[in-house]
């Protein structure tokens, strides 16, 4: 028997998908899936796919931000770093190779967040494929 269990952690409910099952004379609970702040199996399914593409337009976003400062970036600065935009920051605030790295470092962030709630979608589907043919 499968059902949701939820837990409570630092004033939020986490959500897992249980299967009981009997052993001998006692009862085990295995955790099938972890929901997160998804109250049911079909919620996640539901709502997953709209953060995938939140994460995937953020870090397409921050990629053209990433090279309109590589654009402002002095050639010479790009020639003698064999193309790359160098790391050293020159001038606070307004550098463009500050900005072309926080803006890389962001697009890089939210495309891991991306092919991890992916991952994680795609489990999530083979534990309702598998549920379905029970």
């Amino acid at each position: 028997m499968a059902f949701v269990r939820a837990k409570k952690q630092g004033g939020r409910a986490y959500h897992y998908l249980v299967m009981s099952e009997r052993r001998g004379s006692s009862v085990r609970q295995k955790t099938v899936a972890y929901l997160g702040r998804y109250p049911s199996l079909a919620a996640a399914l539901e709502g997953l796919p709209a953060e995938i593409d939140y994460y995937n337009t953020r870090a397409a976003e921050c990629a053209k931000k990433a090279d309109r400062a590589r654009a402002d970036c002095h050639p010479a600065w790009l020639e003698r770093n064999g193309g790359e935009v160098p790391r050293k920051r020159w001038a606070p605030g307004t550098d463009p190779t500050r900005r072309y790295w926080a803006a890389r470092e962001l697009s890089e962030l939210y495309e891991r967040r991306g092919r991890k709630l992916t991952a994680w979608l795609r489990q999530l589907e083979a534990v309702a494929c598998s549920a379905k043919s029970l």
